[in-house]
């Protein structure tokens, strides 16, 4: 059931449905809400796992800190998408519930950059600095934090290592981490 629904994304992007259903024409980001939607039921059904404990960072030589890779959790994921996913989901679900005060969200220069995570039992959705998605995103790839956090101050000069670092850490964002 986890799986249920994985394809739907290329196919809402697929000249078929863009052929078939007006709408979507009209609509572009209907793939990314699906991956949005999906990564939430994902993270809210994978296996539970405790979190990387910050204390065992303490051991680390200062000299071997930027070589540590982090592994994301089981039960975080990134999603970047050119619309405003989330601000789109938001209003759409405050329709549903006959809330029609939320205003639709500026489509144009206005991306998401999200990490979903599942906190106490309940997926949370939480947008991301250029510089902090692109942080994680680079841990996530594969690469060492000192790699990783030179992407992200190419990203964003002013990104802020130490916070993006301790708030991972204390969200339970990784699950582990290795030394190179």
């Amino acid at each position: 059931m986890v799986d249920y629904g994985h394809d739907l994304p290329a196919f809402l992007e697929s000249d078929d449905f863009r052929n078939r259903y007006e709408a979507a024409n009209r609509h572009p980001y209907f793939a990314d809400i699906a991956r949005l939607e999906l990564a939430s039921f994902k993270m809210l059904s994978a296996p539970e796992m405790a979190p990387l404990d910050p204390a065992f960072l303490a051991n680390i030589p200062p000299q071997d800190v930027e070589s540590l890779r982090f592994d994301l959790a089981p039960y975080a994921c990134l999603l970047a998408s050119p619309w405003p996913v989330l601000d789109i989901y938001k209003m759409a679900m405050a329709a549903a519930e006959g809330d029609d005060s939320v205003n639709a969200p500026a489509l144009a220069d206005n991306p998401a950059r999200l990490l979903i995570i599942r906190l106490h039992g309940d997926v949370e959705i939480i947008p991301l600095s250029y510089g902090d998605f692109s942080f994680l995103m680079s841990l996530d790839a594969g690469a060492a934090l000192g790699e990783s956090a030179a992407a992200a101050f190419a990203s964003q000069n002013d990104f802020d290592l130490s916070s993006v670092l301790s708030q991972a850490l204390s969200m339970g964002v990784f699950a582990s981490f290795t030394e190179k």
